[in-house]
């Protein structure tokens, strides 16, 4: 979700109305925990954690404290995907085939530029009825797109927009055929790694991300364990654990510039008739002067937004452990007060 652009923080700002705001909210919702991060100014000047990693024996939920992202791990496969375009090893034109003969050759004319975009028509795994049934046992990348294999392009690449996360799948294991390493070890060397982002890991094995908050189901006001999807199954799609703290990191070292030129961040930032707001892995929004940047995600047991002005004057993640969750609603909470 992207929010209308708002000039936050011209005056001295009473914290204690997002206190009131998420502390309602997830009495309302049932939700366990949530943590909040806010920038102002490119400064980290907001963390703080509500509630508990779990509704029995949890600890207090903190800035650091690990929850799924879910889909904003695409922001991060988006990153590392650019860094090669810049290095010439990639361009936003070649055909998936090109780099990754082995696909099924009806996505001939898929581009990688438009795979980040959700415009190359793959069918998404994650739509299929069948992959419920599949979600708690070990799978990968080839069983990915051995669920969509046989299945023809849903439109001709370029012409419509349908999010996909195979699209993705496909561009973590692009990334993986270049560097020979597992997506985990390039997002570590080439991101976490750099930008200290101590709290935040691939989580592709049962035991990759041991202290990450329990997720849950809640309705009507209770929430219930929700059974984790198998980490094999989301790949650069979907399978990073990070912490409020660290994606406010990453949210500045992406309004910064730090790990993609000038350039390469109009890629980004660049959407068309067919995207409507959607860049390359970023939802995007301009006017007014600035452009809006982020992106939501949404994972058995744990629901993440992350939002800000590319301008500066603000950014907010906000990470909980429940589905359907209340990040969009606290962020925008927020970015009303």
């Amino acid at each position: 979700m992207i929010y209308p652009l708002l000039c936050l923080f011209q005056v001295p700002f009473d914290f204690t109305q997002i206190d009131k705001l998420v502390e309602e909210t997830i009495k309302a919702s049932g939700t366990p925990g949530v943590s909040v991060a806010i920038l102002r100014e490119g400064q980290p000047t907001w963390f703080k954690g509500y509630g508990k990693t779990a509704t029995e024996g949890g600890e207090a939920v903190t800035k650091d404290t690990q929850f799924a992202i879910g889909s904003i791990t695409k922001t991060f496969t988006s990153a590392l995907v650019m860094q090669l375009v810049e290095q010439g090893k990639l361009k936003l034109g070649d055909s998936i085939l090109t780099h990754l003969p082995k696909l099924p050759k009806k996505w001939a004319g898929a581009t990688i530029g438009q795979i980040l975009q959700h415009t190359s028509g793959i069918p998404s795994y994650t739509d299929q009825f069948r992959f419920s049934m599949s979600i708690y046992s070990p799978g990968g990348n080839q069983a990915v797109i051995d669920f969509v294999s046989q299945m023809d392009l849903e439109f001709k690449p370029g012409t419509m927009w349908h999010y996909s996360n195979t699209g993705y799948v496909v561009l973590g294991m692009l990334l993986e055929s270049i560097y020979g390493k597992t997506y985990r070890e390039i997002a570590q060397t080439r991101i976490f790694g750099p930008l200290g982002m101590k709290d935040s890991v691939v989580n592709d094995t049962l035991s990759a991300a041991p202290s990450v908050a329990k997720g849950y189901d809640v309705a009507k006001g209770k929430a219930a364990f929700a059974k984790p999807v198998h980490p094999s199954w989301p790949g650069a799609a979907g399978n990073i654990v990070s912490s409020a703290a660290d994606i406010a990191t990453w949210i500045e070292a992406v309004r910064t510039k730090k790990l993609i030129n000038e350039k390469t961040f109009e890629l980004v930032t660049t959407t068309n008739s067919v995207s409507k707001i959607y860049g390359l892995g970023w939802l995007v929004q301009k006017g007014q002067g600035s452009v809006v940047m982020g992106h939501n995600g949404t994972i058995n047991g744990y629901n993440a937004t992350a939002i800000f002005d590319t301008g500066g004057k603000w950014g907010v993640a906000v990470l909980t452990n429940s589905t359907p969750g209340d990040s969009d609603q606290i962020a925008g909470g927020i970015l009303q007060l």
